[in-house]
């Protein structure tokens, strides 16, 4: 399994396995022909041969097949080594299939119950207790994601993560009895794009940018 992120503790460790991800990651990719790459992962074709553009989180990221660079819409470079991670990962992985619209929950992902300790600690808990007392922001962060609310939960948005990779949170406001709580949901066919522990990374990056968004 190719790893975006390496779980040892020691940081510069981590950030070593996360390069050395990243560059095999973009030689499996540029071994392969840019038209079958945009046609598997709905990405589109730029003005240059070598050249396309992916929507991640509500931002259009341009990634150049010769130079081994991913750049932001406007132009600038982009360094972040960890969403590249993502946008790697599931620009090697996606396959030409179509999102189910059925909804599953993390633990009906493959190996879900193998990830769910990080996925409760790095997704759901953080999601929970930044919301916990606006709850609303969610929404309005959401749409700023190219989100859509939904009938589910007391506040629930879908967000188009990555073009074949839609999440849904849901938040539940809670009462004198319950606590507030959330979940993220899964497209059924979310494996055929990603491995597991790369759908943690990709909802760990959602939530980040939720609460980035929730303050505009």
């Amino acid at each position: 399994m190719t790893k975006i992120i390496s779980q040892n503790e020691d940081n510069k460790k981590e950030i070593y396995g996360l390069e050395k991800a990243v560059a095999t990651a973009w030689n499996t990719l540029t071994n392969q022909g840019i038209d079958e790459v945009v046609n598997r992962t709905l990405c589109f074709l730029g003005e240059s041969s070598d050249t396309f553009t992916i929507r991640f989180l509500g931002e259009d990221y341009n990634v150049q097949f010769k130079d081994r660079a991913i750049t932001l819409s406007n132009g600038r470079a982009f360094h972040n080594l960890f969403k590249i991670g993502i946008l790697l990962h599931y620009l090697v992985h996606a396959q030409d299939k179509p999102i189910t619209n059925k909804l599953i929950s993390f633990r009906e992902l493959w190996g879900g119950n193998e990830y769910y300790y990080a996925f409760d600690n790095r997704v759901l808990k953080p999601l929970t207790s930044y919301f916990a007392k606006q709850p609303e922001l969610l929404i309005a962060a959401g749409h700023r994601l190219s989100g859509e609310a939904i009938t589910k939960g007391d506040y629930g948005i879908s967000i188009p993560a990555l073009p074949r990779v839609p999440l849904t949170i849901l938040f539940w406001t809670g009462d004198d009895e319950v606590q507030p709580s959330a979940n993220v949901l899964f497209d059924s066919s979310a494996n055929e794009h990603m491995e597991t522990e790369a759908l943690v990374w990709l909802a760990v990056a959602t939530v980040s940018e939720l609460k980035v968004r929730s303050n505009k």
